[in-house]
């Protein structure tokens, strides 16, 4: 059984335009830190294949500002970088590696507690990855991914009333790419939404998302 311990630490910038075209935005900066062990629960190997299912538990940790303000007043939670609670989360992934390809599936669930009168609701997670390696060296790896990324959110409760213009579903198409050197993997990509089925009519919806990021692994 392997382990695997990490750690993401998000900087992002929350930008949103509302249906009466006012936009608003808590800035750039830090989000809120996640870490996780993961496991592998089954594997198979064969010379140009393997499969494995491996299990991962984390924490969400409140490092996020929760209470920004812009000139308007106090932005509203889904625009904040940060939730203000320790938020566990579970995940079960399936994964084959075949020749130049991979396939990724996973599903996960990320508990909410309410925190500052507010509880964001929990979140069901459901991805799909294919990726395929384009370019191998010596000593580095490249590889171009397409992904879907699901969410489904449940109904945010401010002073535990239920906010009805929140929470749904929605479904983002993610290309990317991949750098692979040693343990240290750095990913570009882009979120474009291409299923929204959101509750009531909320007054911010999903856009476009860019990321870049970096993951250093350490295997036990």
């Amino acid at each position: 059984m392997v382990l695997l311990i990490g750690s993401i630490i998000p900087f992002l910038e929350s930008t949103s335009v509302s249906t009466t075209n006012i936009e608003r935005s808590a800035g750039y900066g830090l989000s809120d830190i996640s870490i996780f062990g993961r496991y592998n629960l089954y594997q198979t190997h064969k010379p140009t294949e393997i499969f494995r299912i491996t299990g991962q538990f984390g924490l969400y940790l409140p490092t996020g500002k929760d209470d920004s303000f812009d000139n308007i007043g106090k932005l509203p939670p889904t625009l904040q970088r940060g939730k203000g609670s320790i938020s566990p989360s579970i995940l079960l992934i399936a994964s084959k590696l075949w020749h130049n390809f991979a396939f990724h599936n996973d599903i996960g669930y990320t508990y909410s507690p309410e925190a500052n009168n507010i509880d964001y609701g929990d979140i069901l997670k459901f991805d799909s990855a294919i990726s395929y390696r384009f370019l191998t060296t010596t000593s580095n790896k490249w590889n171009a991914i397409l992904e879907l990324n699901g969410t489904y959110t449940k109904k945010l409760k401010n002073n535990n009333i239920l906010n009805h213009n929140s929470g749904g579903t929605v479904v983002y198409a993610s290309p990317g790419i991949q750098f692979i050197h040693a343990n240290l993997m750095i990913e570009a990509s882009i979120q474009i939404p291409v299923i929204e089925s959101l509750n009531g009519n909320p007054a911010f919806k999903p856009d476009y998302t860019a990321l870049l990021g970096f993951r250093i692994n350490n295997l036990f």
